[in-house]
């Protein structure tokens, strides 16, 4: 079998690609038939009673049993969350009034700028400074 497979190359080469594209065969070349594996794995598809390459199988009731699994554990992560923060709100309540963690900006951009400019930070008043060195006059 194999060897009437090689004489039907043979026959369809003539010194060109034997998947039809035309290409001169390169003494160096991946194949004595073949320009590229590209065009070998081409015929062999092409020439096959079964289709060449991997075959992918997709159990779709595997995957929706899966889906279902990861959905429930998404809701159950998202209950957990939710359980938690509401307990500890309380906490984080009395720490803003306590100042330790300042409370957020208001998220309408007029209240925002309104409590920026309330509370901005103008520094420390300017101090003036010790001169560097003194001036015999006694002026500065």
């Amino acid at each position: 079998m194999s060897g009437d497979v090689l004489a039907t190359i043979d026959d369809a080469v003539e010194g060109r690609c034997a998947c039809g594209c035309g290409q001169p065969l390169d003494p160096d070349g991946p194949s004595g038939w073949f320009a590229t594996e590209g065009c070998q794995w081409l015929w062999q598809r092409g020439h096959a009673d079964e289709p060449v390459g991997p075959r992918i199988v997709i159990d779709v009731r595997a995957m929706a049993e899966s889906a279902r699994a990861v959905a429930a554990a998404a809701r159950a992560m998202g209950e957990a969350f939710a359980r938690v923060a509401r307990e500890m709100a309380p906490a984080f309540e009395q720490l803003v009034k306590a100042g330790v963690i300042e409370k957020p900006l208001p998220a309408d951009p007029m209240r925002r700028a309104l409590e920026l400019r309330r509370n901005r930070n103008t520094g420390p008043r300017r101090e003036v400074r010790t001169p560097r060195r003194i001036d015999p006059r006694r002026s500065r």
